[in-house]
């Protein structure tokens, strides 16, 4: 399940930017049909690294669907910043478990 995951983040990578990427996994937690990834993507050879890429991703119809990869604008309230943002998905997505999150989305470290 979780080269599943992977891959359908990767084919989004390669959507939107173009690139052919293989993961470094930082966080990577799957429940109920739902998933977080914290990757740090890099090209197949490992000579160029990208910037972070973190996704959630939902079960649909027995295939992985990226649904959302925030931004990382430190400055914008709507992007990646801390457990604010995982308050906000959870209102979007009620049925988005906590648990898949890592622990800096509980207020704790990762």
């Amino acid at each position: 399940m979780p080269k599943a995951v992977l891959d359908a983040l990767r084919l989004e990578v390669k959507r939107i930017h173009g690139l052919d990427v293989v993961f470094v996994v930082r966080h990577l937690k799957v429940k109920d049909g739902w998933a977080w990834a914290h990757t740090l993507p890099q090209s197949p050879d490992g000579g160029r690294q990208y910037e972070d890429v973190s996704a959630l991703l939902q079960l649909q119809d027995d295939v992985w669907t990226v649904v959302e990869i925030p931004c990382r604008e430190e400055e914008n309230p709507d992007c990646l910043t801390g457990p604010e943002y995982v308050l906000r998905l959870q209102e979007r997505f009620p049925s988005v478990p906590l648990e898949i999150f890592p622990g800096w989305a509980h207020g704790g470290k990762d």
